[in-house]
């Protein structure tokens, strides 16, 4: 299986900063470029990672 990387940047959905915290979920914290999605009353647009409106 190929590995996909997006490169960072302005147009990356994980925005600029990324916590990373040992568990077996590989569950992390990160930020977004789109902001707007807060202001939603539908928040289920992260695929199950965890956006931080401010890191």
């Amino acid at each position: 299986m190929p590995i996909v990387r997006q490169k960072p940047g302005k147009d990356n959905p994980l925005g600029k900063v990324k916590f990373l915290f040992p568990n077996s979920f590989d569950i992390y914290f990160h930020d977004t470029n789109q902001k707007y999605l807060f202001d939603r009353d539908q928040r289920a647009f992260s695929h199950g990672c965890i956006r931080l409106g401010d890191p």
